[in-house]
C-alpha cells in the first residue's frame, strides 16, 4: 500500500527499534482542474456530506486529500452527478461532457407550430426553431399547419445537433370553367371565381362546385402529395320552347318566375 492510498491526515511510522513519531500526509494532497462541455455550468465538489468547492467552470480546487469525491453539475434545469478520485502530488483533471444535445427545427412551408416533448419536458412554439440544452433521449415531435398535423420520432446524443425539416407535401388543383366567372366553392367554402387555383390542399378527396347562380355542377377530385391537378367546368346551354292551353300561363325556375 502506498501514501496515496491513505485518507488519514496523519500516520505513525516506526524506524528500527526509534519512533519517528507522526508523519503529516499534507504532502500528498492533489488538486482538481473541473472543465464542463457546454459551459458555462455550476459545478459544487463534495466529500460525504462536506462542500469543498463551488463555482463556474472551469475552476480549480487546490489542497485536496487523496481519494473519491462526487461532482454535483448543474446547467439550467438540468442536473448531472459525477464521480472522481483525487491522486496525491498531481493535477487531477475532470472533463465532463454533459448528457446534453440540441435540435434545429423547420418546416416547408415556414410558419408552422410545433410541439417537442419527452422525458418530462416539452417544448412548443412558432417555426423556425433551435433549442439547445435538450437532455439525450427519444423525442416525439407534432408539427401543424392549416389543420395538418404531422407526427415524427427524434433521437437527441450527446454532443450532437439533430436538423429537422417537416414538409407539408400539398397538392392544388386548378380549375377553369367556359363561361368563366363562375363561383366554385369546395367542400362546402367558398373559394371564389373561374379561372382560379386551389393550393396548400392536404391530399386528399375534394368535391368542388360550379355555380352560375342559378345552375351546379359538381366534381370529385382526388389530389396526391405534390400533384397538382387541372379540372374545367363545361356549361351546356340549351332553350326550351314552352306553350300553354289555354295561353297566358305562369311559369317559374327554382321557384322563380321567369313568365
Amino acid at each position: 500500500m502506498t501514501l496515496d492510498e491513505f485518507t488519514e491526515k496523519e500516520i505513525a511510522r516506526p524506524y528500527g527499534t526509534k519512533h519517528l513519531g507522526t508523519l503529516s500526509l499534507e504532502s500528498i494532497k492533489g488538486s482538481l482542474l473541473i472543465s464542463v462541455n457546454p459551459s458555462p455550468a455550476k459545478v459544487i465538489l463534495k466529500r460525504n456530506t462536506e462542500t469543498l468547492g463551488q463555482g463556474d467552470a472551469p475552476f480549480t480546487v487546490g489542497k485536496l486529500p487523496v481519494g473519491n469525491y462526487t461532482l454535483f453539475v448543474q446547467r439550467g434545469e438540468h442536473k448531472e452527478t459525477h464521480s472522481v478520485k483525487i491522486e496525491g502530488k498531481a493535477l487531477t483533471t475532470a472533463q465532463i461532457d454533459l448528457n446534453l444535445g440540441s435540435v434545429s427545427l423547420s418546416s416547408d412551408p415556414e410558419d408552422a407550430e410545433f410541439a417537442l416533448s419527452g422525458n418530462a419536458r416539452h417544448w412548443e412554439g412558432k417555426l423556425p426553431m433551435r433549442i439547445d440544452d435538450i437532455p439525450v433521449g427519444k423525442y416525439s415531435l407534432i408539427t401543424r399547419r392549416k389543420g395538418w398535423e404531422l407526427k415524427k420520432d427524434i433521437l437527441v446524443s450527446r454532443g450532437s445537433s439533430v436538423t429537422n425539416e417537416t414538409e407539408f407535401q400539398y397538392g392544388s388543383i386548378d380549375v377553369t370553367s367556359d363561361p368563366v366567372g363562375l363561383m366554385i366553392s369546395t367542400n362546402g367554402t367558398a373559394i371564389g371565381k373561374t379561372p382560379t387555383v386551389l393550393a396548400e390542399l392536404k391530399p386528399g378527396r375534394y368535391t368542388l362546385v360550379a355555380t352560375d347562380g342559378e345552375n351546379d355542377l359538381s366534381a370529385i377530385i382526388t389530389v396526391e402529395s405534390k400533384q397538382s391537378v387541372k379540372h374545367a367546368f363545361s356549361f351546356h346551354y340549351g332553350a326550351v320552347r314552352l306553350s300553354s292551353i289555354p295561353t297566358g300561363a305562369a311559369v317559374s325556375w327554382k321557384n322563380k318566375r321567369i313568365s
